[in-house]
C-alpha cells in the first residue's frame, strides 16, 4: 500500500469512487465526500492508502481540547475498504494503525504534538454510522498502546469511548512492521 497525504483536487475522482464503496458497504460517516466532513475543524490532516491507485485506506486527524489538555483526534473518518487479517489478531500490525503511527510522526514534527486519542462509538449507543467503530473496543483492550480515559460520554455529538494512545507503541510498530511492507510520499515520515 502506497501512503500519502489527501490533495483533494487531485484525489477528487478516487475519493469519491472510495466512498460510493464506503456506502455499498454501509460506512455512513464515509458514503459521500460532503459525509467525511474535511473542513469541520480548522487543524486537521487527512492520510489516504493507494493500491494500484485505488483509495483503499483513509483517516483523518484533528486537533481537540479535552479538559484543559491539547490532543489529536487520530482515527477521524477512519476506514478501509479492503479485508484486514491482521486486525483480528493485532491491530498495531494492520495498514490503518500504520495510517495512525504516520500521522502521529508528521503532526508531531508539524505540530509539535504530543497527546494523541482515539475515539470509538459506545457498544450500547452505537447508530452504526461510523461501520463497526463499536467494535474496535474490544480490540483496543487487548493491543497494547491504548488507555481508556472515559467511558460512554458525550463526544462530537455521540456516545463515545475516548481512548489515550501511546505515540511510542504506535511507532515501534511502525519501524518493526510497516516501513517495509508500504511506500510512503516523499516527506512524510521524515517530516
Amino acid at each position: 500500500m502506497h501512503f500519502r497525504l489527501l490533495n483533494i483536487e487531485k484525489d477528487y475522482a478516487a475519493l469519491k469512487e472510495y466512498c460510493n464503496e464506503c456506502k455499498k458497504l454501509g460506512y455512513l460517516n464515509n458514503s459521500s465526500i460532503d459525509r467525511l466532513n474535511l473542513n469541520r475543524f480548522n487543524r486537521s490532516l487527512f492520510l489516504i492508502g493507494l493500491e494500484d491507485e485505488r483509495i483503499v485506506l483513509f483517516q483523518g486527524c484533528h486537533s481537540v481540547k479535552i479538559d484543559e489538555t491539547q490532543y489529536w483526534r487520530m482515527g477521524y473518518r477512519g476506514s478501509t475498504i479492503i479485508k484486514i487479517r491482521e486486525t483480528i489478531n493485532n491491530y498495531l500490525k494492520s495498514p490503518g494503525a500504520c495510517g495512525v503511527a504516520l500521522l502521529m510522526m508528521y503532526i508531531s514534527s508539524k505540530y509539535a504534538a504530543e497527546r494523541f486519542i482515539v475515539t470509538t462509538n459506545s457498544r450500547n449507543h452505537s447508530k452504526d454510522g461510523a461501520g463497526k467503530s463499536h467494535k474496535m473496543d474490544k480490540i483496543l483492550e487487548k493491543t497494547p498502546g491504548h488507555s481508556l480515559m472515559y467511558n460512554n460520554v458525550k463526544a462530537f455529538n455521540t456516545i463515545q469511548n475516548i481512548w489515550e494512545l501511546d505515540k511510542n507503541v504506535f511507532t515501534k510498530y511502525f519501524w518493526n512492521q510497516h516501513v517495509h511492507n508500504h511506500t510512503f510520499e516523499e516527506g512524510l515520515i521524515d517530516a
